[in-house]
């Protein structure tokens, strides 16, 4: 059932697409009175999704490799943590 005129969407495709459903969300909750300093920050994280978006266009398969890096990375350091604050005790029989 597969079209051959269409195309699957790529990498960068739902980097973009991700990356586009936080401006919507971010431009449809309600809005209020901007703390001080606000606007210096909104232009920061503006720039920062404009550098991250063109980034994984120029970048898709190191975009994914970064990614992953740093998901195996928090993954770990997340892990280590649950097992140190856990402790067990096991009884013998």
């Amino acid at each position: 059932m597969n079209d051959p005129d269409q195309t699957s969407p790529t990498i960068a495709d739902e980097g973009s697409a991700v990356v586009d459903d936080a401006q919507v969300i971010a431009k449809t909750l309600p809005a209020a009175p901007a703390p001080t300093g606000a606007a210096r920050l909104q232009g920061q994280v503006d720039h920062a999704l404009d550098a991250v978006r063109s980034y994984v266009v120029r970048q898709p398969m190191q975009a994914v490799a970064i990614a992953a890096l740093g998901g195996a990375v928090l993954s770990a350091l997340v892990s280590s943590r649950v097992r140190t604050s856990t402790t067990c005790y096991y009884l013998e029989p």
